[in-house]
């Protein structure tokens, strides 16, 4: 408060104060006044809105939400990671499909993890917009990680088939094997996982 507002605070107090000697002052049951600046206001109020004196004892000020989290710097810190695992996941995954599915398995493995920090970041009392843009992103990565790493598996799984019938099948005369070519085999599926 400036000098001047205070000298104000101070002269209406005065008035107040002649008043409700004489009989005349404006605070009822309902009202009161406060010790501090001579405001009136509603007698329910435990803080003086004008000048913030506690007016009663045991009166709790309201603090701000982060404030009352002793742990929002940490969940922070575990939000931001939930939202960069969820990127990294997401990219992984999606690159995933692009270059080679084998890129599809770490993509999963950041999204699970992106959810579970997700997870400690809500208990820790982060405010949400971080962590669910984290939780968000981390679904997805999760999701087509997951997508990925079952095409992938199945995809061995064909190819592995493929494979054992061809060794089972009689080979022609004069046609060599893939043992005769060097390993063909190996350098195939090498070829083919790298994609």
């Amino acid at each position: 408060m400036t000098e001047q507002e205070k000298e104000e605070l101070r002269r209406k107090m005065e008035a107040r104060k002649q008043r409700e000697a004489a009989g005349t002052g404006t605070v009822n049951n309902n009202q009161q006044t406060c010790t501090g600046c001579g405001s009136v206001i509603p007698a329910n109020y435990d803080v003086c809105p004008v000048c913030g004196k506690v007016l009663r004892q045991g009166a709790k000020l309201k603090q701000q939400p982060q404030m009352q989290s002793g742990n929002s710097d940490r969940g922070k810190g575990v939000a931001i990671a939930s939202l960069v695992l969820g990127i990294v996941g997401f990219v992984l995954s999606l690159f995933g499909f692009l270059v080679g599915l084998w890129l599809c398995v770490p993509g999963f493995i950041c999204g699970i993890a992106g959810l579970v920090t997700a997870k400690k970041a809500k208990k820790n009392g982060c405010i949400p917009g971080i962590r669910t843009a984290g939780f968000i992103l981390s679904i997805i990565a999760a999701v087509l990680g997951g997508i990925g790493v079952i095409v992938l598996i199945a995809n061995i799984a064909v190819f592995m088939a493929a494979i054992s019938t061809l060794e089972d099948t009689p080979v022609p005369e004069g046609t060599k094997t893939i043992d005769q070519l060097g390993g063909g085999a190996t350098i195939l599926l090498q070829s083919w996982l790298m994609r």
